[in-house]
């Protein structure tokens, strides 16, 4: 009989008796009100797009943005792949200023298949569209990959991509320096018609 496969780093100690207890993050700065904010947007239905190959996702998905005619959305990328991906990952913040902070880059040359994706597309610290995207991917022999991706840097691949992107007309997402994170974040915010 063979031993037990060792858990990957990222993996969880848990021992899949039942569900895994919630990890609680304490951040070192002032907490600006809740972690989560909830807002609402009324229903509207969900944009279908189809990225060409070859094209970079930040600009694949700023063009399905604007089909919507509204400043912000969310996204799901459901089916595909990339040509090229380069991503970070998270961990300890080795200067000790923040709990987590980007601490690997990545750039997978090689072919990857999407697993699953999702994101969000609001207003940068500069005024500009800023696209957050987390996805997951294969290669060819199915080694797993994934993390926060660098959307100008992930250029579809050869199969195209595909997902759903939701416009949001009473939602602003806007950048802002978070005191608590250390971090630059998107905070909702009730949008105000122009």
């Amino acid at each position: 009989m063979s031993p037990a496969p060792t858990p990957a780093p990222h993996a969880s100690s848990h021992d899949g008796a039942g569900p895994a207890a919630a990890r609680r993050m304490t951040h070192p700065g002032p907490a600006d009100g809740p972690r989560r904010q909830h807002l609402a947007q009324p229903s509207r239905p969900a944009l279908r797009f189809s990225l060409r190959p070859g094209v970079a996702l930040q600009d694949g998905l700023l063009q399905a943005a604007r089909r919507t005619q509204a400043p912000c959305a969310a996204f799901s990328l459901l089916a595909g792949g990339f040509a090229r991906v380069r991503y970070w990952t998270a961990g300890p913040d080795a200067e000790g200023g923040r709990v987590a902070t980007y601490v690997g880059e990545t750039t997978l040359a090689a072919p990857q298949r999407l697993v699953c994706g999702a994101g969000t597309i609001g207003t940068g610290l500069d005024g500009a569209p800023l696209i957050h995207c987390h996805a997951a991917f294969a290669d060819a022999n199915g080694a797993l990959a994934g993390g926060h991706l660098v959307p100008i840097d992930a250029v579809i691949g050869w199969e195209g991509l595909q997902g759903l992107l939701w416009g949001f007309d009473a939602i602003a997402l806007s950048q802002r320096d978070d005191a608590e994170t250390g971090h630059s974040i998107f905070k909702p915010e009730e949008r105000t018609a122009p």
